[in-house]
C-alpha cells in the first residue's frame, strides 16, 4: 500500500519497500546516536549496573567491604531499584525494532531520567568507598607498628570464610553499626587479627569459622545497647512468625494462659509480638546479645529467628511478658 506525504510542499509517494528500508534506517541511527549511550552495552548505565552487581554480591558476604561502607558511608542503592532499571533496559532493547519503534520512543524519555538518577548515586557510592578505603587504610598504618598487617593481608583474614553461612550474620550485624562504633569496631578487629595471623604464623591452624565467629561476637559486643534492635530488626519478620507459631502451642497445651483460654490465633498472638520483642530488647540487651551471639550457627534470616525464637521462649522474663500481653487480647 502507498504511503502519500507532503513535505516542503512536494508530494512523495512511499511503497512498503521504501518505508521498510526507512524503518530500517530509523532503528540504525536510533541505536547509534540514542540507545548506546544512554542503555547499551558500553553505556554508563551498563557500566555502573555491572560495578552494582559485583558490590551487591560482595558487600553481603565480605566483611571487610561492609565496614569500608560504614566508614565511608556509602550507600549501595538498592536491589528493587537497581534490578527494575535492568528489567527495563531489556524490555527497550527488545522493543528497538521497526514494528514496536513507538513504543520504544515512548518508554524511553522514563528511563533515561531514572538511569540518570542511579549512575549519580553509583558515582556517590564509589567516591564514599574510596574515601573508606583510606579511612581503613589510615586506620591499618596507625596499627601497623603493632599488629604488622599490610592491607592485603588484613583483607585477605577479614574475608576468611565469606562462603560460610556465618558471615550473612556478620553483614547483618555489621550495618547496623554506626559509623563511630565502625571505626572501633575495625581498630578492634585488626588487633585480633593480628594475634590470628601470628597464631598462624606460629604453625597454629586457625580455621574461617573462628574468624568469623571473632568477627560477629566484636560487632555485638561493639554495638551499643540502643542498635540492639537494628539487628533483630533484618529478621523481625521470621522471627514473629515463628514465636506466634510457638506461643500458640504453649497456649493450646495450658502452659501459657492457663485457664483464661483453651485456643487463640496465630495471627492475634503476632500482632502483639513486635512491641513485646522490642520492650524485652530495651529491659534485657544482656540476654539479647547472648542469642545474637549464638546465631552465628545460623544460615540465613530464618535460622537467625529460630534460635532468638527459642532462646526468648525459654527465659522467664520473656514467657512472663508474653502471658501479660496475651491476656490482654484474649
Amino acid at each position: 500500500m502507498p504511503y502519500i506525504l507532503e513535505i516542503n510542499g512536494q508530494t512523495v509517494i512511499l511503497n512498503d519497500e521504501d518505508v521498510r528500508r526507512i524503518m530500517d534506517r530509523l532503528v540504525r541511527q536510533t541505536r547509534i546516536q540514542v540507545w548506546n549511550r544512554v542503555g547499551g552495552p558500553d553505556s554508563m548505565f551498563s557500566s555502573y549496573y555491572h560495578i552494582w552487581e559485583q558490590h551487591n554480591r560482595c558487600h553481603a558476604i565480605n566483611i571487610f567491604v561492609l565496614t569500608m561502607e560504614v566508614l565511608g558511608s556509602a550507600h549501595l542503592p538498592d536491589a528493587s531499584w537497581a534490578n527494575r532499571l535492568r528489567r527495563q533496559q531489556r524490555q527497550l532493547e527488545r522493543l528497538l525494532r521497526p514494528n514496536t519503534l513507538a513504543r520504544f520512543f515512548d518508554r524511553l524519555p522514563r528511563f533515561v531520567r531514572d538511569q540518570g538518577r542511579f549512575v549519580r548515586a553509583m558515582q556517590t557510592y564509589r567516591s564514599r568507598m574510596i574515601d573508606g578505603a583510606n579511612a581503613t587504610v589510615r586506620i591499618l598504618e596507625i596499627t601497623r607498628d603493632t599488629s604488622f598487617l599490610t592491607l592485603s593481608v588484613c583483607a585477605t583474614i577479614l574475608s576468611a570464610g565469606a562462603a560460610s553461612g556465618a558471615a550473612a550474620t556478620a553483614a547483618t550485624t555489621t550495618r547496623a553499626l554506626g559509623e563511630a562504633a565502625a571505626r572501633q569496631f575495625l581498630l578492634t578487629q585488626i588487633q585480633h587479627s593480628a594475634t590470628r595471623l601470628g597464631r598462624s604464623m606460629a604453625g597454629e591452624r586457625v580455621t574461617a569459622r573462628e574468624t568469623v565467629n571473632d568477627i560477629v561476637s566484636t560487632a555485638i559486643d561493639s554495638v551499643r545497647d540502643a542498635g540492639l534492635g537494628a539487628i533483630v530488626g533484618h529478621f523481625m519478620g521470621p522471627l514473629t512468625n515463628q514465636l506466634s507459631t510457638y506461643a500458640a502451642r504453649e497456649v493450646a497445651r495450658g502452659n501459657i494462659l492457663r485457664g483464661v483460654a483453651a485456643e487463640m490465633s496465630k495471627s492475634k498472638i503476632e500482632g502483639v509480638l513486635p512491641d513485646l520483642i522490642n520492650q524485652f530488647i530495651q529491659r534485657n540487651p544482656r540476654e539479647i546479645r547472648r542469642l545474637l551471639n549464638m546465631c552465628v550457627t545460623a544460615r540465613d534470616a530464618r535460622g537467625q529467628a529460630n534460635i532468638v525464637a527459642n532462646g526468648l521462649m525459654q527465659n522467664r522474663n520473656f514467657r512472663r511478658l508474653l502471658e501479660e500481653r496475651l491476656e490482654r487480647v484474649a
